[in-house]
């Protein structure tokens, strides 16, 4: 090999120019062969500040340097609590259903009572003068019908107005029930009211004669003015829970629930004891004045004289 070949050697092992300098012509081929030797299969760093760059690149293609691989850092995010969650809203689903499920169940067992209850509710009503109560238990269309011993009345809504004009309060009509309206079904109040205060306990005696109807007399237990000729029968017609119609049969006599005797030695002994309410618990004629502001003084009164006979 020429020297000139082996500097053309040198060159293409080093990609980076190599100056002539660095090449003497003066220099052997055996030298010039051991260092292309040693360049190719141990480079060493050069002292030639030229070369310098070409030994960096070198290292950096025969050190190879360990991958360090970087674990993938875990999302700062906190976990939503999922179980904790859904265990919530189970909760709520149940207690809703189970909400639901009772007001269905309380609402599937709530029935209309019976035609006889509702005849022992008018009772009870009427024996503590609970008038609204009492009202509860008729519907707006409620009707009402007498049958006397010479004529029955047709139907009469119990609802409507009363077709008298004037005071009504001079007739012994009130508001009875409060409704601002003076109705036939104040009539009614009014005339049980006149039991109540007589300390009638049980106004009816019922029986249930089939699936709609109640018939009952009018029996006026505890009553202190009872007129034992008297004979009264209501029949009553029961629809959904309240009474559709209610039919008041006067024909089996025409004596009058009242025992005038009776109510005349009620009278005096008001006078001998209670004077000062003889005006007001009594008519100029000597009946019994019922209103809604006399009747619990009645009550009180009866049984006072009822204790003392």
């Amino acid at each position: 090999m020429t020297q000139q070949q082996l500097r053309e050697l040198i060159k293409a092992s080093n990609p980076v120019s190599t100056p002539a300098r660095l090449l003497p012509q003066d220099q052997d081929v055996r030298t010039l062969f051991e260092e292309v030797t040693h360049r190719t299969g141990n480079p060493q760093p050069s002292a030639d500040p030229l070369e310098q760059p070409v030994e960096r690149r070198r290292d950096m293609q025969t050190q190879e340097k360990p991958i360090q691989i970087v674990p993938k850092e875990r999302s700062s995010r906190p976990r939503r609590r999922l179980v904790p969650t859904l265990a919530g809203a189970m909760a709520v689903i149940v207690i809703t259903v189970g909400a639901w499920a009772l007001t269905r169940s309380t609402e599937t067992v709530v029935a209309n009572p019976t035609p006889l209850e509702v005849t022992n509710l008018f009772n009870e009503a009427v024996s503590s003068a609970d008038w609204p109560a009492l009202r509860a238990l008729f519907t707006d269309t409620s009707t009402q019908q007498f049958i006397l011993p010479t004529e029955t009345i047709p139907l009469i809504r119990l609802m409507d107005p009363i077709p008298l004009g004037g005071d009504l309060t001079s007739l012994g009509l009130f508001d009875w029930n409060g409704d601002e309206t003076i109705s036939e079904f104040d009539g009614l109040v009014r005339r049980v009211s006149g039991r109540y205060a007589g300390a009638t306990t049980t106004l009816l005696s019922c029986a249930q004669v089939d699936a709609v109807t109640v018939v009952c007399d009018e029996v006026l237990e505890g009553y202190a003015f009872k007129n034992p000729l008297h004979m009264r029968t209501w029949t009553f017609t029961i629809a959904d829970g309240s009474i559709a119609n209610v039919v008041f049969d006067f024909s089996l006599s025409e004596a009058s629930p009242i025992d005038a005797d009776a109510v005349a030695v009620y009278e005096a002994w008001v006078m001998g004891n209670r004077p000062e309410l003889t005006r007001d618990l009594f008519t100029f004629g000597g009946e019994l004045r019922i209103e809604p502001d006399t009747i619990e003084i009645h009550r009180q009164l009866v049984t006072e004289w009822q204790a003392q006979q």
